[in-house]
């Protein structure tokens, strides 16, 4: 179940440098089972997509890093050191119980680039934050992991799962109650009534989906769970549900089919994921599968979840950070106007007309991306709406942008 409008009593004061964006992006959700006596309420930051590069392997001013900055999707790649030094310092001063990191924590896969994240991780760690993280499609032998400090790009180490697991394993895979035989996926006990359980599904074997010993594994640490009356809240990468029906063909893992049975048998009915960049909760009525945005991505930002004293309602709502969140609308907003044009470049749309009608998808994209998005009949009703009705029906961008206005439609 999830109610909008509503924020923690304590969240105004949450600190200075995080900003609420909107109250509609909390979402409560009540976890399966009960718990007979009240026990401490627990703070989880769940984190995603940093697509972290590491500082010398980039200079600003490269041509070669100008040019992927053109194709990487809105990202403030320079940013991210800085961003993950306000993180830090957030961290520390709140001091959740444990952060979440659902996977490409790496720009491209470099190893150096996890190294550097590493560093990070062990200094929160060190401050007595649990961190759980698992590895994206970007982090495991990517082919790309590349360095950008001169004309051209020059292919740099990149990461192995054996590598994986030896250098970040100190991050919930070693302190958990059991792991996979054959991935990163592992449960860890965040109380003695609730599990928290990361699933790979970005192996070297089986990248996109979870791999057959892990779901015999998964459903073992399942049947665990439901025998002890234990709450186990999920994390992937990428999503168990669409969060989108028009775009979900490489988002969703591709034999979710038969993780969610397992999910719906054993009562799960929380997942955390990423790899989508997009702000987004799913719901199949049983399982709610929580997508947080991209940390790298306008607005730049994580997700909170304060989970109640019983430990069965969890309550999720999205936190910015303070920094380079302008020059992050802007770099998203020139990645949004460049796809637009080209759609209304296949169109008859007259030239005049093309201005307002790129300025209307830039802001629906900004909307939807951001989670801010609630309601759009003020879109349906506007004229640049009618106006790609009418000229740009064949185009994608219509038939995506037809696809978000439509979900949010009031029913």
């Amino acid at each position: 179940m999830f109610l909008a409008g509503r924020k923690p009593s304590n969240y105004s004061e949450f600190m200075k440098a995080v900003k609420i964006v909107l109250s509609t992006l909390l979402c409560t959700v009540m976890l399966n089972g009960c718990t007979p006596e009240p026990r401490q309420e627990l703070n989880v930051w769940v984190i995603t997509d940093l697509h972290y590069l590491a500082k010398d392997l980039f200079a600003v001013d490269a041509p070669s890093f100008q040019k992927i900055l053109e194709s990487s999707g809105g990202k403030m790649i320079e940013s991210m050191p800085e961003v993950m030094a306000e993180f830090q310092d957030m961290a520390v001063k709140v001091h959740p119980d444990a952060i979440l990191i659902p996977g490409d924590i790496t720009f491209n896969g470099e190893y150096e680039s996890m190294m550097e994240l590493k560093t990070i991780f062990r200094n929160l760690q060190k401050e007595g934050i649990q961190i759980l993280v698992l590895p994206g499609n970007h982090d495991i032998c990517y082919p790309y992991a590349g360095s950008f400090t001169g004309e051209g790009m020059f292919g740099v180490r990149n990461i192995s799962q054996k590598e994986f697991t030896e250098q970040m394993g100190i991050f919930g895979y070693e302190q958990s109650l059991s792991h996979a035989p054959d991935s990163f996926s592992y449960t860890y006990a965040l109380s003695d009534d609730l599990w928290i359980m990361a699933i790979d599904s970005n192996t070297e074997a089986a990248s996109g989906a979870v791999t057959p010993q892990t779901l015999v594994w998964m459903e073992e640490q399942l049947q665990n769970a439901s025998e002890q009356n234990i709450h186990v809240i999920t994390m992937s990468h990428q999503n168990v549900l669409r969060q989108s029906d028009y775009m979900y063909q490489g988002y969703v893992i591709s034999n979710a089919d038969v993780i969610v049975k397992m999910f719906e048998k054993y009562h799960v009915s929380l997942n955390l994921s990423g790899h989508a960049h997009l702000q987004h909760t799913a719901t199949d009525g049983v399982l709610t599968d929580i997508c947080t945005e991209a940390a790298s991505i306008y607005p730049m930002g994580y997700g909170v979840l304060k989970i109640g004293e019983d430990h069965t309602h969890v309550e999720y709502t999205k936190a910015e950070f303070s920094s380079h969140q302008k020059e992050a609308e802007e770099r998203l907003v020139n990645t949004i106007h460049g796809m637009v044009e080209n759609s209304l470049q296949q169109s008859e749309a007259p030239l005049e007309e093309h201005a307002s009608m790129i300025a209307y998808g830039e802001e629906v994209n900004k909307q939807y991306f951001s989670g801010r998005m609630t309601d759009s009949t003020e879109f349906l009703n506007r004229r640049e709406y009618r106006l790609w009705e009418s000229y740009g029906k064949d185009t994608f961008f219509w038939q995506y942008l037809n696809a978000i206005l439509t979900e949010f439609k009031p029913q």
